[in-house]
């Protein structure tokens, strides 16, 4: 892991009028290199391997302000893929992936989503990276699941329950992005900007992650590694950042061949305000939002089977989470 220094550069750094600051583990480090090879203004902070912890987190804080962001500059944050999900203990306790002596990380036991607490922590701990985005347009990336094609290596006690039925370990990836959602939603207005959710750019209607593909019909997922994505999909989450911070409207369009979710399901109309009464701080977030979804049995939509946690990030659409995700604006 590398260490965060002020007073190094950047690993990737080009300048212009328009900045891209990346920060996180190796998705965000990919995504950079690709719009870096494009020629794209880029300057990257991530590593692989980063863990949020709040040393890390308040490290880059300094490098960050340094760069005097502007209204014109992005700053993409993925702070929870690399905690959001667990190995098991033989207790049944969550336990944190572990870097074993072929130089990756491991997940021993079942793959389980980590506690809602760990989504909070880290949210609350980015408060002076957040401040240190200045006037930037922050973004910040839903976990990316992994271990959809393989597991973590060839032993089949890690990531034992990869194959279990009735989609079980499916339902834990889409945990994860509920309890980052029913986080997120709790931050006061105006701290983000938006939230990139990679099932609301590669999803279809049925949106198991593995079944995300991208605009050209190809999986995203690489075959020789279980956690990264194909070269293509890092490509089309840069460019659809940079198109977001370049429109002027308040969601940039998804690619065509995937329908908006707003133009088949009708929005729920909010209610009407008291007279007297303070508007909840989250009411103009969830405007035109279909209620959350509670996990586990719901009829003719996935998950299947009673799930372990509530909440939702969108509307539960023919079998999927679709919805509530890329783009949206707080």
């Amino acid at each position: 892991m590398r260490a965060f220094d002020c007073c190094v550069e950047p690993a990737s750094t080009v300048h212009g009028t328009r900045r891209t600051v990346f920060v996180s583990g190796s998705h965000m480090r990919n995504i950079a290199n690709v719009l870096t090879a494009a020629g794209k203004d880029v300057i990257d902070f991530s590593a692989r391997g980063w863990p949020p912890i709040k040393a890390n987190i308040d490290k880059l804080a300094l490098p960050i302000a340094a760069l005097k962001l502007a209204e014109s500059d992005t700053v993409v944050l993925d702070l929870c893929s690399n905690s959001a999900y667990m190995g098991t203990e033989h207790n049944g306790l969550p336990a944190a992936a572990e870097k074993m002596l072929d130089g990756k990380y491991h997940l021993q036991g079942d793959l389980q989503t980590a506690p809602r607490q760990v989504f909070c922590r880290i949210l609350k701990d980015c408060t002076p990276v957040l401040e240190a985005s200045a006037a930037a347009a922050v973004v910040l990336m839903a976990p990316t699941p992994r271990y959809v094609k393989a597991g973590c290596c060839d032993n089949p006690d890690h990531v034992s329950n990869i194959d279990s039925i009735n989609d079980l370990f499916e339902e834990e990836l889409h945990l994860a992005v509920s309890h980052f959602w029913t986080t997120v939603a709790s931050l006061p207005p105006g701290t983000i900007s938006r939230v990139f959710d990679i099932y609301q750019q590669f999803g279809q209607d049925e949106s198991a992650a593995r079944d995300l593909d991208t605009s050209d019909g190809l999986s995203i997922w690489r075959d020789d590694n279980p956690v990264y994505l194909t070269d293509a999909a890092y490509m089309e989450i840069g460019m659809s950042l940079l198109r977001d911070g370049e429109d002027d409207d308040d969601v940039f369009q998804p690619p065509k061949k995937h329908q908006r979710l707003e133009s088949i399901v009708p929005a729920v109309p909010t209610k009407p305000e008291q007279a007297g009464k303070a508007p909840s701080p989250t009411a103009d977030w969830l405007t035109g939002r279909l209620a959350a979804p509670k996990r586990g049995g719901q009829k003719g939509g996935w998950p299947k089977g009673g799930g372990r946690g509530g909440g939702g990030r969108g509307s539960l659409d023919r079998g999927g989470y679709r919805g509530g995700g890329r783009g949206r604006r707080f």
